[in-house]
């Protein structure tokens, strides 16, 4: 029986490592690939809104 287990064990492992998701992932890389891509959302990171609303706050009170 533990030999059936140790094999469906290593099947398991070999099946996970083998797996075409596992590859896949090396191939994609950065999410950013080039340094110009990071740097441009490096720019539009730190530029402030053209606009501030400022909101007031009003609270409710209810009776029941």
């Amino acid at each position: 029986m533990k030999n059936y287990q140790a094999i469906g064990i290593g099947l398991l492992l070999v099946s996970v490592l083998f797996s075409p998701t596992s590859q896949a992932v090396d191939k994609f890389g950065r999410f950013f690939t080039s340094p110009a891509q990071r740097q441009r959302l490096d720019e539009l990171r730190n530029v402030e809104p053209e606009q501030r609303i400022q909101v007031e706050e009003e609270v409710l009170l209810v009776e029941e």
